[in-house]
């Protein structure tokens, strides 16, 4: 009954709330970042001196393949003759520039990307405690230390961080993302709200796919943050010109070996999907004709409304199945995968969370708000219209995945236990 009694928590809470603060907690996030550097020295070790061996048409071979042309001939990627498409390249252009960075550094060999993969999932481990450990309990933003440790490990390290993928660089980019976005509207730190645009334009250029994110968020911060004073209106037109600026990069390189401005190349059309009906293509011969349009918005939306009309329960049953799929029940869209009770569980505490916030007199936060958006934006997409889902195991969900565990652990402060009311 110990373990129930208002004076065993606030001792806990006494005893950890030094080891969260000041010199202590350096040395405990720093621990952190070398205990994922030294997993990863040890899944590499055996292959740091021997020649890699890369698969034709795998996405890392391509990847190798591009960062060791930037070395030899520079930054425009001559080996691509026509433009950085989405449809013929892996999706991560900047993160062929990223492997580059690291081959110049330490040498033209994927262990040592590896090794930084692994010290950068550290620091994503870091910045996402950095970003939501705020008005939560010493002893729940140990778990959510905690959480995020076991989560990146289970789901990045074991599998994710010994492949040359970008979604390793993006999930570090979220991290800072978030961090940065906090740290200039929470703290009143101008610059960094101006970072976070700019780093918007970076996580376009490393995974596309959060174009989706963008729009609303920047009309969310002008609706709910500008407009009051000339010097946020400045700050958050100046972020908007760097997030244009960094994110036209892949025009400039476009227009450097091709002589023509192509900014982000719309997506591969088979890269969208019709639950039930399979990839775009496949769908748009079944439900709109042999002569159907096979590219563009209007088509895709066209089809989804024709499917649903034509066969609701394969539809339904369909988005079932992807739904449970995202939530850990892998097999049911790959045999070969295994379940992941730990998502379920913290699917269902993100939302209870959310459950408790909209029924209780606490309101839902500027941080877990901009947490909601970016989960919600990019978890339909995957959800509704994207053939990465199950194709690609499980790897299009983590950057999802890991920024939620962050909005599932405060439950343990909302849930009313003895300890509730006490002072953390």
């Amino acid at each position: 009954m110990r373990l129930l009694s208002r004076e065993f928590w606030r001792s806990t809470n006494q005893l950890l709330g030094p080891w969260l603060e000041g010199r202590r907690q350096l040395f405990l996030l720093f621990g952190v970042i070398a205990l994922f550097f030294l997993l990863g020295l040890a899944q590499t070790w055996s292959n740091l001196g021997e020649p890699f061996k890369f698969h034709p048409g795998d996405d890392w071979t391509f990847y190798h393949r591009n960062a060791t042309n930037i070395l030899e001939e520079g930054l425009w990627m001559h080996y691509v003759s026509g433009p950085y498409t989405l449809g013929h390249h892996p999706a991560g252009f900047l993160y062929n520039y990223f492997i580059a960075l690291c081959y110049w550094v330490f040498g033209a060999h994927p262990s040592y990307v590896y090794l930084v993969q692994s010290a950068m999932l550290g620091s994503t481990v870091v910045l996402l405690f950095l970003a939501f450990r705020r008005k939560l309990r010493p002893r729940t933003q140990l778990v959510l230390l905690a959480a995020l440790t076991v989560f990146a490990f289970l789901d990045v390290q074991r599998y994710y961080v010994i492949r040359l993928l970008s979604e390793n660089l993006f999930i570090f980019e979220s991290a800072l993302f978030f961090y940065l976005l906090f740290l200039g509207y929470l703290d009143r730190r101008r610059w960094a709200q101006i970072a976070a645009l700019g780093l918007l334009g970076v996580m376009l250029l490393t995974r596309p796919n959060i174009l989706i994110f963008v729009p609303p968020l920047l009309a969310w911060l002008i609706i709910t943050r500008h407009g009051r004073g000339r010097g946020k209106y400045l700050d958050f037109v100046a972020g908007l010109l760097l997030l244009m600026v960094v994110g036209s990069f892949i025009g400039l390189r476009n227009h450097a070996v091709t002589g023509k401005w192509i900014f982000f190349p719309p997506a591969k059309w088979a890269a969208f999907y019709i639950p039930g009906y399979g990839p775009a293509p496949t769908a748009a011969k079944r439900l709109l004709g042999p002569n159907a349009v096979r590219e563009g918005l209007y088509p895709l939306m066209k089809m989804m409304g024709i499917a649903f009309t034509k066969d609701p329960g394969v539809m339904s049953v369909a988005y079932v199945k992807r739904i449970l799929f995202s939530v850990g029940f892998l097999p049911i869209l790959r045999p070969e995968y295994r379940y992941r009770p730990h998502w379920l569980l913290m699917w269902v505490a993100y939302i209870a969370v959310i459950a408790f916030r909209l029924a209780g007199d606490r309101p839902i936060n500027f941080r877990e708000k901009t947490l909601h958006l970016y989960v919600v934006t990019l978890l339909s997409l995957e959800v509704g219209v994207s053939t990465n889902l199950g194709n690609y195991g499980f790897r299009s969900l983590f950057p999802i995945v890991l920024p939620a565990v962050a909005g599932a652990v405060p439950l343990i402060d909302i849930v009313r236990l003895p300890w509730r009311r006490e002072a953390g």
